[in-house]
């Protein structure tokens, strides 16, 4: 299946109310598609994530984002963030997906992460990493945004 057909397919699913949706969905994010990039598979799947009730779907794409390349998905995130946080309504995936980095305690990680967010043009994700509220939830973060 190419990248166009497979995306047109991921977006089709009910797989929040359909169990055999939910079934194609997640065997569907499991295969990157062989003509798309990394960046295009991980803004597809990034664009998943909204303000529904998800049922823990979206646990399933966490799961395939660990395993993508990590300076890949930093870049693409960063870039993307405000259409991320729009399309979520509202900051609790926003806290989560780089939360997750944090909770992580690995360093090399982190700093990918800040640095990715300080290279981006759009300034959204640094702005988010540095704001009260993810400071507060994850003061680990505290020590790699002094540069920032």
């Amino acid at each position: 299946m190419n990248f166009n057909h497979w995306k047109q397919t991921l977006f089709s699913l009910d797989r929040y109310e359909n169990g055999g949706d939910a079934k194609t969905f997640t065997a569907l994010i499991a295969q990157k598609p062989a003509d798309a990039s990394e960046r295009q598979y991980i803004e597809a799947l990034l664009q998943t994530f909204s303000n529904q009730d998800d049922y823990g779907i979206q646990e399933s794409v966490l799961t395939v984002l660990d395993g993508v390349a990590q300076a890949v998905f930093f870049e693409t995130l960063g870039n993307m963030f405000q259409e991320f946080l729009n399309n979520t309504e509202e900051q609790e995936w926003g806290l989560l997906l780089l939360g997750r980095t944090v909770n992580s305690c690995n360093e090399a990680a982190i700093k990918e992460m800040v640095s990715a967010a300080q290279k981006c043009t759009d300034k959204t994700m640094l702005a988010f990493l540095k704001s009260e509220e993810f400071c507060s939830e994850y003061p680990e973060i505290l020590p790699f945004l002094a540069s920032a």
